[in-house]
């Protein structure tokens, strides 16, 4: 899926502005890692990719529709997104939230009662040890779960559908390096196999150098680097191992 920012603005009540006159265009098919302290407006970004907020100013549109909270289901569900809390349900089982990733492929009524059918199980177990997650979770409350086993469940569930476009915002901001590795490279396999777009914000360069086709850095809501993982390692002196 294309990704097309036209002078995007993202203004708040408060008079805050998370984006401000941002233009960037995503090709189908790319894993661009987005960069930036906190508070630049990593998050805001990929809260309008996925249409959770309508831009204030400006023009979003992926494949050619417009970018809001009022676009068609159709379009929401080839959208997978792992959010930076995790957006998970504490008391429900591993095994449930990651099933929950594929309601939008189904009436809401069965959602709602949690009928989902048997190739939704067999999909969340797959990707739940594809994610170094231990069989034994499955069962358990996701509450009691540490910080990083819930993002992996958080990637999982976002995976369910096999989404065209992936947005996945600091998911692995509380897990070892390794684990990290392994959590992008699950990402990284999907765009593969699928020719999906994966947008990630991420904290770790040198993890953005090493997965990304692309790198942008975003400051105060604008673009301040666009260019590739090479390009940015010269610039930054950033090591990979």
């Amino acid at each position: 899926m294309q990704i097309e920012l036209d002078r995007v603005s993202l203004a708040y009540a408060d008079k805050t502005r998370p984006l401000d006159d941002l233009t960037l265009t995503i090709p189908s098919g790319q894993f661009c890692a987005v960069l930036g302290r906190s508070g630049a407006g990593k998050s805001s970004l990929l809260r309008l990719l996925g249409g959770m907020v309508a831009p204030t100013g400006g023009a979003a549109r992926i494949d050619g529709m417009a970018l809001s909270p009022a676009m068609p289901r159709a379009l929401r569900r080839r959208i997978g997104q792992v959010h930076q809390d995790g957006a998970l349900v504490g008391e429900a089982s591993v095994a449930e939230n990651i099933v929950a990733g594929a309601a939008a492929a189904m009436p809401l009524w069965r959602a709602l009662i949690g009928l989902y059918p048997a190739w939704t199980r067999e999909r969340a177990v797959a990707l739940h040890l594809e994610l170094g997650l231990d069989p034994a979770f499955l069962a358990a409350p996701v509450a009691r779960l540490s910080g990083g086993q819930q993002q992996r469940v958080g990637v999982a569930r976002a995976l369910m559908l096999e989404p065209a476009l992936v947005l996945a915002d600091e998911p692995v901001a509380s897990v070892d390096p390794d684990t990290a590795r392994q959590v992008l490279s699950v990402l990284a396999a999907h765009r593969t196999r699928l020719g999906a777009t994966v947008v990630c914000a991420l904290h770790q360069p040198e993890l953005a150098c090493a997965f990304a086709d692309r790198i942008v850095v975003i400051d105060e809501g604008r673009i301040a680097f666009d260019g590739s993982p090479e390009l940015y390692r010269r610039s930054h002196r950033v090591e990979t191992t």
